[in-house]
Order: C-alpha cells, then structure tokens, then sequence
C-alpha cells in the first residue's frame, strides 16, 4: 500500500496476519469475531485511519436483502449420522429459517469426508454459530460433540443424549395416553406396549410412564426390545412375552416391526410414517423442524451459546388416525 492510501479490509487483514472476512465481520459487530480479536481489530482500524466505504457498505447490505430486508445470518442443519431420517424435520426447519431471515445450510459430514470433530471448525471458518441436530438412531445412547461455547445449537428429537441443549421432540407421554385411550374405547382391555429400549431410555421412559398411569392393574407389561440383539433371538422374545401376556391390543413404537404382531391382533403404532394408514399417532415431523429452527432463532437474539443451565424442552404433539 502507497503511502497515505487509506487503508482498506484486505490491508488491515495483512497486517493483522489474519482473514479479510475476520476483518470486515470485526468492524460491523459480528457475534461470530471473539469479544478480544474485535476489540484488537478495531482499535488497529482506528489507528490506521480506516473508514468503511459506504459503496461497498450499500452493497454488503444487499447481499443481506437479496432475499427481504430482515436477513440475519446462515444457520445449520447437521446430520449425525449417514443413516438419520430427517428429512421432513429439515424441511420444517428451512422454512421457517427463510420466514425468520435466515439462510440454512446443510451439513452431512460423511459427504465432506468430515470427521465429528472437524465439525465446529467448519462451521466456525463459515461464520455459521446456530446449529440444528439431527436424530441419531445410530445406536442405544449416541450423542454428538461441538466446541459448545461457540455455538447456539437445539437438538431435534430425543436421540441424542447430549443435556444443556434446547430440545424439539415428539410428547411421548401424550402420544402413548392417546393411544391407550383410543384402543380403550374401541373396546380393548388387555393392551400391552411394545418398544425400542434405546428409545425406552432416551425419552426418559415417558411411554412407559403413560401406560403405567393409564391402564388398569391386570394390564400386561412393557416389553422392552433389546436393538442390541439379534432379529431373531427378540423376536422369539416377543412372542413368548405375547403368549405369557395375552394382550387383546398391542401398540408398538416405530422401532418394532409390525410383522412381529399376528394379524388377527389389533395393532396400533406411535409413530406412524407419512404413507402408512394407520391405526397409530400421527406427528407432524415439519412442524417439529419448524418448531426447532423457532427456538434456535430466540437462542441467537438472546445470544446464548454453549450448553444452558436450565434448557427448555418443546413438545410437538401427535394426533390419531384410525
């Protein structure tokens, strides 16, 4: 740079010896730039004699109203596993961030060749500091590991174990008393639940709380699928818990395969997929989705990163279908 040349973002980047992007998101307050790296920035930019460039300010400022004037910043979506299923859930969560003015971005680590820990880096080299979990069915207690301070982050469904995050899942305990009581008044007495142990533990035994609270005493038990086991051996479980239980109705989560229950049996499911007729509860996974990216929106204008001392919990409930 000539001498007495102002000097601009990239200069001040060169001298500082870090990122232009850095730079410029320093001297418009982004929530991104560490408190002490902007403070540094900025007196360094005073020192120089810098002055922003109101062309290219009105012009950063239209990249932000390309798409309505209310555009905050990119947020993410992120799959924790190859063989998560959230794809309604994603969609939810997309259109709300683009009516809130937000960008979401998805992110599969497997299709980047990303390991779990290069995930924060990433994120953090794009600027991106709200982060939206998928589910994780991957096995009995998954979780899934940030660099937590950095980021606002809500995890969608139960399946993580992960604790001070925001939550957005399914109301297990309505669900499961809306179904006992939908079975009870087509005239069934015996009704047994069947379900994922995983699933059992990670929804903090909320089904099995409700059937506990809504059967009678002579009701048969839970009987708890071990996904630790073979298909075989828990099937041959299952049928010896369903001669010793003699259910008249069985309802089973989405975990437990319904060719395991005799056709004569009456069958209803916790969760039923969007091309199954049912009988079972409904939930309406894009809602949940939405629901998620709405709580992530409160976190990132409250500016609450990291894990919460008292995170809230958002329950979607599921409606039947017969």
């Amino acid at each position: 740079m000539q001498p007495g040349t102002p000097p601009t973002i990239r200069s001040l980047a060169a001298e500082l010896k870090i990122s232009p992007i850095t730079v410029s998101r320093a001297l418009r307050g982004h929530a991104t730039v560490r408190k002490a790296l902007a403070a540094r920035i900025q007196r360094h930019a005073k020192k120089r004699g810098y002055r922003s460039d109101p062309v290219v300010a009105e012009v950063m400022g239209g990249l932000g109203r390309a798409k309505g004037s209310r555009y905050r910043e990119t947020v993410a979506f992120v799959w924790t596993h190859e063989l998560g299923t959230a794809t309604a859930e994603e969609s939810g969560a997309r259109e709300a961030a683009e009516a809130l003015g937000y960008r979401l971005e998805t992110i599969k680590p497997w299709v980047e060749s990303l390991a779990e820990r290069d995930v924060s880096r990433i994120l953090w080299a794009r600027g991106i500091r709200g982060v939206l979990l998928a589910p994780n069915n991957s096995r009995p207690d998954p979780r899934y590991d940030l660099d937590w301070p950095r980021f606002a982050a809500v995890l969608v469904g139960s399946s993580l174990v992960n604790t001070g995050l925001t939550r957005v899942s399914r109301d297990y305990y309505h669900d499961a008393k809306l179904a006992l009581t939908r079975l009870r008044a087509a005239g069934h007495a015996r009704i047994g639940l069947v379900l994922d142990a995983s699933i059992h533990e990670r929804t903090d035994r909320r089904y099995a709380a409700a059937f506990a609270a809504h059967t009678t005493n002579d009701a048969p038990p839970v009987h708890l699928v071990d996904p630790a086991g073979t298909p075989a051996a828990e099937r041959a479980r299952f049928e010896r818990w369903l001669a010793r239980a003699r259910p008249d109705a069985v309802i089973t989560d989405f975990h437990s395969t319904r060719d395991w229950v005799p056709a004569p049996l009456p069958h209803a499911r916790l969760l039923l997929n969007p091309r199954d007729p049912g009988p079972g509860v409904r939930t309406d996974l894009v809602r949940v989705g939405a629901e998620a990216m709405r709580a992530l929106d409160g976190l990132l204008r409250s500016n609450k990163l990291g894990l919460l001392p008292e995170p809230v919990s958002i329950l979607v409930r599921g409606s039947w279908t017969d």
